[in-house]
């Protein structure tokens, strides 16, 4: 399955998490979607993760880690003459992040309005990379 018919699955369970009150599995979908998206952006781009992870001394840490994606990102745009008029904005990629992981191992549930905000956050990114070349 390529990358895009994956975020394609994600948006069609996250509608049936909304229908159906699932608030912490949509959170780690929201996540994960953006997330996807970003990967499938920077291997459309070429972009080498090797040489990204030696440049920030992390060479021992995976390609595509949670840790360093958001950086990668932030650099594949800049190297790609992107520019995102509020750089804050990539920051939502960590409130994704920290509720997913509420989601996935916490005992507290993410509330109705957490799922909103990680659909309204997700949709950030999507909207950051939909801009960029």
């Amino acid at each position: 399955m390529s990358y895009a018919e994956k975020i394609d699955e994600h948006h069609r369970m996250l509608k049936k998490c909304k229908e159906i009150s699932a608030f912490n599995i949509g959170a780690g979908r929201a996540y994960y979607c953006a997330f996807i998206s970003i990967k499938k952006y920077l291997l459309d781009k070429r972009f080498d993760y090797q040489a990204f992870l030696q440049g920030i001394n992390k060479s021992h840490e995976r390609p595509f880690s949670h840790g360093t994606i958001k950086v990668a990102l932030f650099k594949c745009l800049l190297d790609n003459k992107n520019t995102v008029k509020n750089i804050a904005q990539l920051h939502v990629l960590d409130n994704l992040y920290h509720k997913r992981r509420i989601a996935d191992y916490e005992e507290k549930n993410v509330s109705e309005a957490e799922f909103l905000a990680s659909l309204n956050e997700m949709e950030i990114v999507l909207n950051i990379l939909e801009a960029a070349q």
